[in-house]
């Protein structure tokens, strides 16, 4: 099974995957003491994705066109994302797509990515 984010499917996977929840709080500061805490929401689920594309038959241009314009265009967008594992299945909010490349040379070899995910309860998109 393949890593794919919409319409995408990368040609590896993640080399580096960072998966947090954290939940919503508040504070009341107390003189002398330690703050009381207050949750206030389950919060959501973050994930980040870092890896590499590369393609022996693409240049620059073509991983562009294949793999960095489409990922772009799905920044603020919900996306279906399928995993090997399952873990990361369901829909996400692309909330960033960055990328770096990685030249040998004078040619372009692969272009490093980094893609945040987040997933909450429910997703509106305005």
């Amino acid at each position: 099974m393949s890593w794919v984010i919409g319409s995408v499917t990368l040609p590896y996977g993640p080399n580096q995957i960072t998966d947090d929840v954290d939940c919503e709080t508040d504070t009341l500061d107390l003189d002398g003491l330690a703050a009381i805490l207050f949750a206030t929401a389950p919060g959501i689920r973050i994930v980040t994705w870092s890896g590499s594309i590369s393609e022996a038959s693409h240049n620059k241009a073509d991983l562009e066109t294949d793999y960095g314009s489409p990922l772009r265009a799905m920044q603020g967008t919900e996306q279906t994302v399928a995993s090997p594992s399952g873990a990361y299945d369901g829909d996400w909010l692309v909330k960033k797509v960055s990328f770096r490349e990685q030249a040998e040379g004078s040619i372009v070899a692969r272009i490093l990515y980094t893609i945040v995910l987040w997933q909450g309860s429910d997703l509106v998109v305005l």
